[in-house]
């Protein structure tokens, strides 16, 4: 019985060890594993291309006509891999200038993007729902991708 719980123990420290690898986690700019990650930038209309991962192409972007301090942003994913993905709002943040991150909204966001499972070649889309300040300013959307990110820039104004 001591054999099989030192076993356990072993194995489960190293299960936890390996997981720690590979696990994402918000740091500072100025870490190595975000130096290593591959970020693409691109803006609105344009499809921006992680190689092997991802596509992402923002359609539009326009103020929530049902509450006007939510940005509405158009949105088609597409899965570049081999793989089926798991896409959602997870994997999206949006950026002022000043560093400031806003969550995605689901609340009052007409086609929301929901996690979903995509299939290889296969497309998403949706919309994605921020409240930002009128004060924010430029703004990127974020997407973090299993290999980089995909920056987007979006004009405050929209439309």
């Amino acid at each position: 019985m001591k054999k099989f719980f030192v076993l356990f123990l072993v194995l489960t420290m190293g299960v936890l060890i390996f997981a720690g690898c590979g696990g994402s986690s918000k740091t500072s700019g100025g870490s190595s594993q975000n130096a290593s990650q591959k970020v693409v930038k691109g803006s609105v209309n344009e499809t921006v291309t992680l190689p092997g991962d991802t596509a992402i192409t923002v359609k539009r972007v326009l103020k929530n006509p049902e509450d006007s301090k939510m940005l509405l942003i158009a949105v088609e994913i597409k899965n570049e891999s081999n793989v089926p993905k798991v896409y959602g709002t997870q994997n999206f943040v949006l950026r002022d200038e000043n560093g400031n991150t806003y969550t995605p909204a689901i609340a009052k966001v007409p086609n929301p993007i929901l996690t979903a499972n995509v299939l290889p070649g296969k497309t998403l889309s949706g919309f994605l729902g921020f409240n930002v300040p009128e004060s924010a300013g430029n703004l990127t959307l974020v997407f973090q991708g299993a290999t980089g990110k995909i920056e987007v820039q979006i004009q405050p104004s929209g439309e």
